[in-house]
C-alpha cells in the first residue's frame, strides 16, 4: 500500500480519491475546510493535511486543482517531493502544465495526466466512486524519465479499469479541442441561441427533447473551468473553430440551394464516420 496525496478535492479529486481509498492510503488538501471534512465523510480520503505535509509524505501527488492554479503549484509542490515521489495532475489542457513541471521538477519527477472522465456537476458533494471506470486516461510522457513516472501512476493505479493513451502535450492539447472543447463550446453557444429566441418562442421550455438536453449538457458546468479550459488551449480551439465554420458556411450554402442529394451526402458520410469512430 503507498500513500498518495490528491490536492483540490473538488468531483474529479473526490472521485479518485474515492475509487483509490480501499488500496492505498489516500491524503488531501484543498483550500475549503468543509471540502477536507466532506472527502473523509465519503472515504475520499483517510486524512487531511496541510499543503506542505499532504506533498511531503506522499508516494503520488495528483494536483486536482482548478486548471489555472496548476502551474504555480507545480512550483509551490518542489521542494517538498520526497525521493522517489511522482507528481502528476488531472489538467484538461497539458502544455503549459508540463511546462511548468519541467521548469520546477527534476526529471523523472513528474509526467502530465488527463482523466477523459467528468460531469457537468462540480464539488465534492458530486464525487463518485465509478466516475473513471471504462475510461481513457491520457498520460503525456516526453523523455525516458517520464516514460518511468507513467509506468508509477499506472502501476498505483491499476485497481481503476482505464484504457491508457500516452501522447505528446502538444498533441493532447490539439485533440482535446476538438473532442472536448469545441464540443463544450458547441453546447454553450446552442443553449445561448435558444436564449435569445425564447421571447419570441413561448413554448420552448415545453418543446425541449432529449435531444436539446443532451446537447446543451454541457453549457451547465462550472462557468470559471470553462473559461480556463477555453483561453488554455486558446490557439489550438481556434484553429477547430476555423474548421467548425467552414463546415457551418458548407450546411448553410446546402441549405440555401436545397441540395437535397449534396446535403444527404454530407449527413451520410458523417453518420457512417461516426459509426466507425465508435466501433468497438
Amino acid at each position: 500500500m503507498k500513500t498518495i496525496s490528491i490536492i483540490g478535492l473538488g468531483l474529479i479529486g473526490g472521485s479518485l480519491g474515492m475509487r483509490l481509498y480501499p488500496h492505498h492510503h489516500i491524503l488531501g488538501h484543498d483550500l475549503m475546510k468543509r471540502s477536507m471534512e466532506e472527502a473523509v465523510e465519503r472515504k475520499a480520503i483517510h486524512e487531511a493535511l496541510s499543503f506542505n505535509d499532504a506533498v511531503a509524505k506522499a508516494d503520488l501527488v495528483i494536483l486536482a486543482a482548478p486548471l489555472s492554479k496548476i502551474p504555480e503549484l507545480v512550483e509551490r509542490a518542489a521542494p517538498f517531493l520526497k525521493p522517489g515521489a511522482v507528481l502528476t495532475d488531472v489538467g484538461s489542457t497539458k502544455s503549459k502544465i508540463c511546462a511548468a513541471m519541467r521548469t520546477h521538477l527534476k526529471p523523472g519527477q513528474f509526467v502530465g495526466g488527463h482523466p477523459m472522465a467528468g460531469t457537468e456537476h462540480r464539488g465534492i458533494k458530486n464525487a463518485q466512486i465509478d466516475l473513471f471506470d471504462e475510461k481513457t486516461f491520457a498520460l503525456t510522457p516526453e523523455s525516458p524519465e517520464e516514460e518511468e513516472a507513467a509506468k508509477k501512476v499506472k502501476e498505483l493505479f491499476k485497481a481503476i479499469p482505464l484504457t491508457w493513451v500516452s501522447l505528446s502535450a502538444d498533441e493532447h492539447d490539439l485533440t482535446v479541442a476538438y473532442t472536448s472543447h469545441l464540443p463544450y463550446l458547441m453546447s454553450v453557444l446552442i443553449a445561448r441561441a435558444s436564449m435569445g429566441a425564447t421571447k419570441n418562442l413561448p413554448h420552448l421550455r415545453e418543446m425541449m427533447g432529449s435531444g436539446f438536453k443532451d446537447t446543451t449538457r454541457l453549457a451547465g458546468q462550472n462557468p470559471t473551468l470553462g473559461r480556463d479550459l477555453c483561453l488554455s488551449n486558446n490557439q489550438n480551439l481556434q484553429t477547430a473553430i476555423a474548421q467548425l465554420r467552414y463546415s457551418l458556411s458548407q450546411v448553410e450554402w446546402l441549405l440555401e440551394n436545397e441540395s437535397r442529394s449534396a446535403l444527404e451526402l454530407l449527413l451520410e458520410e458523417t453518420a457512417g464516420w461516426r459509426t466507425v469512430l465508435f466501433e468497438e
